[in-house]
């Protein structure tokens, strides 16, 4: 077949997968109400979406890692689709104790957790808080310890709907998709009191904290154009905890936004992580 027409194919497979929506829970925690979305069968893979999103940006992604014989639980964080919960002075431990919750709830053994952009602090800080909870941690567009602070304002720029689109389709470019890659997709699914809620509950827990995610396997998958983590640092935190622990791997066609760009690179090399 030639390559088009494979692409084409697979593309098509993704559509259809995509149409078979996951089933939706409710996961009651002693301060929020989480919602979980969930399909497939197999060992537990936890998904935590990026800063100030909802999952719905992973709903065909994840359906890739159905397929693969993964049951997978999308969790959207408080304030963000049926989830509820204050927002008022929340810290990382507390989303992080959301989604051990429903860990606890939902999964019958230790789970993986795969953690997008702010999403993979929750899940190093679950993983160093809950090791009994957490089988490994998968660091999708993670951002390095050190990145140009004018990213946070391209970010912002991105969530504010107010702006003319143009504006924010070059914000998006900048901090989340690569060149070959359409951002206009996430012209929309902003949360900005949720992100502004998240950002407070980062800085209330020290990095050193939790950084380090315990003692669990990192794979730390980086998109080759993100600019919240260049080649010049690609593998700083595979030296920082050592070869035994981190896996890094660079996903072409891709920059931070990572999972919507290239899913089927992500979930191949998520999928053979997991089995391993």
């Amino acid at each position: 077949m030639h390559v088009a027409n494979v692409e084409g194919f697979l593309k098509s497979i993704m559509v259809n997968m995509s149409l078979q929506l996951p089933d939706q829970h409710m996961v009651q925690t002693p301060d929020a109400n989480i919602q979980v979305f969930m399909h497939g069968q197999g060992p537990s893979v936890i998904i935590l979406p990026s800063l100030g999103r909802g999952v719905e940006d992973m709903f065909e992604f994840s359906s890739l890692l159905a397929a693969e014989g993964f049951r997978v639980c999308l969790l959207n964080p408080r304030g963000i689709g049926a989830s509820q919960g204050s927002l008022v002075n929340l810290s990382l431990d507390q989303l992080a104790d959301d989604v051990a919750h429903v860990i606890e709830k939902l999964s019958p053994s230790k789970a993986h957790v795969a953690g997008h952009a702010f999403g993979n602090w929750v899940a190093r800080n679950l993983a160093t808080r809950r090791p009994d909870l957490v089988r490994s941690v998968a660091l999708i567009g993670a951002a390095h310890k050190q990145f140009p602070v004018e990213l946070r304002h391209q970010i912002d720029i991105c969530m504010d709907s107010s702006l003319n689109a143009d504006i924010r389709i070059q914000a998006l470019k900048t901090a989340f998709f690569a060149s070959c890659n359409d951002p206009s997709k996430w012209l929309e699914g902003w949360h900005p009191e949720v992100a502004i809620a998240q950002r407070q509950a980062a800085a209330a827990c020290p990095k050193a904290e939790w950084w380090h995610a315990g003692n669990v396997q990192l794979l730390d998958l980086q998109g080759e154009e993100d600019p919240f983590a260049p080649m010049v640092t690609a593998f700083q935190l595979q030296d920082e905890l050592g070869k035994d622990r981190v896996r890094v791997h660079r996903i072409p066609r891709a920059s931070h936004a990572l999972i919507p760009e290239n899913p089927m690179e992500v979930s191949r090399k998520m999928t053979n992580f997991f089995r391993q």
